[in-house]
């Protein structure tokens, strides 16, 4: 595979708002020594960089900090990170790492033993890291409900009662009185008398 000198610029800025990969690598003392490839699943080369290129504890962003990598949806990419000491990123000559960015994300990546990782910084002279994308998000929003509850519930209130008790009943009792009275009377006298008379 033939590498650029300087790393590749050509993807565009836009994306269509989705699927936006941006590199980052943050050096140790021998930046030189580093060299990386992003491919996709067919081989085809998005960017690259070779050897001596990077400087000594400093802070890179792929395409650039104003753009980013188009990928598509539903596919699958590789980076390939070179070290040509064999003294990866960290720590004996500084704390630097390669990390992904998806969508503002940070990607979690399957390297070459099978293990997650969000960053690479342990590799000796070679590491891989793999990656999809999902599918594209629906233009149109669902009419049918989730098959599990949100962890974050709505800012407001339903204006649709619902057919079965609340499983919590509330520590509170309401500040509004029901207008009706309750089909189901309790089978017990209260054990607080009212403050005021009964009409029957």
């Amino acid at each position: 595979m033939v590498r650029s000198k300087s790393p590749s610029t050509s993807p565009s800025a836009l994306c269509g708002g989705n699927n936006l990969f941006k590199l980052v690598l943050v050096t140790d003392k021998y930046g030189p020594d580093i060299s990386w490839n992003l491919t996709d699943d067919t081989g085809m080369l998005l960017g690259s960089s070779e050897q001596e290129v990077y400087g000594k504890f400093t802070t890179y962003t792929f395409p650039d900090v104003d753009s980013a990598y188009c990928l598509e949806d539903e596919k699958c990419y590789k980076l390939n990170i070179d070290d040509s000491f064999g003294d990866d990123l960290c720590c004996l000559n500084g704390y630097g790492y390669f990390q992904g960015v998806l969508d503002g994300e940070v990607v979690r990546f399957v390297d070459g033993e099978g293990n997650v990782v969000n960053k690479f910084a342990y590799f000796d002279f070679y590491t891989t890291g793999n990656f999809c994308t999902g599918a594209p998000p629906s233009a149109v929003p669902s009419n049918l409900p989730a098959d599990v509850p949100s962890a974050d519930p709505s800012g407001q209130p339903s204006n649709v009662p619902s057919d079965n008790p609340s499983d919590n009943p509330s520590d509170n009792p309401s500040d509004n009185p029901s207008d009706n009275p309750s089909d189901n009377p309790s089978g017990r006298p209260s054990g607080v008398p009212s403050d005021l008379p009964s009409f029957k």
